[in-house]
């Protein structure tokens, strides 16, 4: 039996029937073959449908930025610059 690839810090975020993988400094190497098909037939075999690899990577704190009350929480969610911000 091959040995299971080890990621050193990833974290899965559950969003309904979307699998939403966050790594830090792991991003270029799940993106690639062999790892991608394997992370990808393991995720499905859970049952999501939708397998996606966060490319902002794994941040503490960053679930933080979207609450309502943190510094520009939904204006950057959105898209748009702070005051100030070109």
């Amino acid at each position: 039996m091959a040995a299971r690839p080890r990621l050193r810090e990833c974290r899965v975020r559950h969003h309904g029937d979307v699998a939403r993988s966050r790594c830090r400094g792991e991003l270029a190497r799940l993106a690639q073959e062999p790892l991608r098909s394997q992370a990808v037939a393991a995720l499905r075999a859970l049952g999501f449908a939708y397998v996606t690899l966060d490319l902002t990577g794994l941040r503490s704190g960053s679930l933080n930025e979207v609450l309502p009350g943190a510094a520009g929480a939904g204006r950057r969610a959105a898209g748009q610059a702070r005051e100030g911000e070109a």
